[in-house]
């Protein structure tokens, strides 16, 4: 592996790392991320509906990593895509597990 796309790995690991981290977890200026996370929380009127489905996803930080390292993929990287999508979230959910700071 060049040392590019070694570097381009780690700088996209932490990158989803962190945005995974603020959508899930954080409540950003003016409590905008957490306003968003209960507004569509207080949507959810049936289980395995379209809000509860989203309400799940920006919960949980390894499903938030999924998609933002697709973005990531798709935007930057989407030669060998399939391998770099799970390089890239599987690296979010490690960094995730050992932080357990939640």
């Amino acid at each position: 592996m060049k040392a590019d796309n070694l570097l381009f790995l780690i700088l996209a690991i932490f990158a989803c790392y962190r945005v995974a981290q603020f959508i899930a977890f954080d409540d950003a200026p003016f409590g905008l991320m957490k306003r968003v996370r209960l507004g569509i929380g207080k949507r959810v009127t049936k289980e395995y509906g379209l809000y509860w489905s989203l309400a799940e996803l920006l919960n949980c930080p390894y499903c938030v990593g999924m998609w933002v390292s697709l973005l990531i993929v798709i935007i930057f990287r989407p030669d060998y895509f399939i391998l770099y999508w799970l390089a890239i979230a599987g690296g979010q959910a490690w960094l995730e597990t050992m932080s357990q700071s939640r």
